[in-house]
């Protein structure tokens, strides 16, 4: 099994020159100098699942994905869109409600930016898949180059942990989404079919925002718990796994990542994980809370209108 380079900085406040020094840090860490090249196109996929603003901590922290893009620019790429699905209706004027209550339009006016004006997308097929080979995916990630996914650091009430694999689900169109719910409503089969997921579109760049994380009732109804880390690698199950362990979050707790390690991605045990940067130990949060356990039955939480198709 290959090594998997995580770097890790600790970073304790949502600071403009902090993040730009703390990214720069990440970039050559892990030389990701070598996937860049003028003229490339990049997605940056932020989690953005619902319009809150920034200090709810549902959502990725708009000054961090200002010091990825500033980054990027520096090495020469200019053809940056920011992309995202979130949980309603997939279209111009939810989504731009979205990237305004979120912070993602002035930041994206400030940098200099694309937000995403596209809302068609394409099938996709993973011919590699176990549980679900085709998925619908946004056209800004089908045509993108690179793909800088930057995540935010959450519980999740159904897959217990939320990083920078299961923010790739963000790249389905917001009324799929329940589709898929409605197909693989068992944990296991969801985690397989995200799992899926993240392995075809294989996002080259993941960070996770865990400067502020969600501790409590995630994704979107827990509360904001310090936690002083962002974290950096190019594999978002390595990624997460390193995030997991500043939190104190057990590997058996999330199916995904469970998932993971059956089909070879990690190990779950650490041995395959390079850490670069600052040592865990001065970061590690202790009695972060966990999302409290609750009915998984996704389709009992559908519009009576929605059940009967799924």
């Amino acid at each position: 099994m290959p090594v998997h380079k995580v770097s890790v900085t600790a970073c304790g406040r949502y600071d403009a020159e902090l993040l730009d020094w703390a990214v720069r840090r990440h970039f050559e860490l892990l030389g990701i100098k070598k996937l860049l090249r003028p003229g490339m196109k990049v997605v940056v996929k932020p989690n953005l699942i619902i319009g809150k603003p920034p200090e709810a901590a549902v959502t990725t922290h708009p000054k961090v994905v200002a010091a990825v893009v500033r980054a990027l620019k520096s090495h020469g790429v200019e053809d940056i869109t920011l992309a995202e699905s979130s949980g309603g209706i997939y279209s111009a004027g939810y989504m731009n409600r979205i990237f305004r209550v979120t912070g993602m339009a002035e930041m994206a006016k400030a940098t200099g930016i694309k937000l995403n004006d596209d809302f068609g997308y394409k099938e996709l097929v993973f011919e590699k898949a176990k549980r679900c080979g085709r998925f619908q995916i946004i056209n800004p990630a089908v045509t993108a180059d690179l793909t800088v996914n930057i995540a935010k650091l959450k519980t999740h009430a159904m897959m217990g942990f939320s990083g920078a694999a299961k923010n790739i689900f963000g790249f389905v169109p917001g009324l799929l989404k329940p589709e898929l719910h409605c197909r693989f409503p068992a944990q296991r089969e969801f985690a397989e079919m995200l799992v899926d997921l993240a392995e075809g579109i294989n996002p080259e760049i993941n960070f996770i925002d865990g400067i502020i994380g969600m501790e409590g009732d995630g994704p979107t109804g827990g509360k904001p718990r310090q936690v002083g880390a962002l974290l950096a690698g190019e594999s978002c199950f390595a990624v997460d796994i390193a995030a997991m362990k500043l939190i104190g979050f057990p590997l058996s707790d999330s199916p995904l990542h469970m998932e993971a390690v059956r089909r070879g991605h990690i190990t779950g045990d650490f041995s395959d994980i390079e850490l670069a940067g600052d040592p865990p130990s001065g970061i590690i949060v202790g009695d972060y809370k966990k999302s409290r356990a609750g009915s998984v039955d996704f389709v009992s939480r559908l519009p009576r209108f929605m059940r009967g198709a799924a």
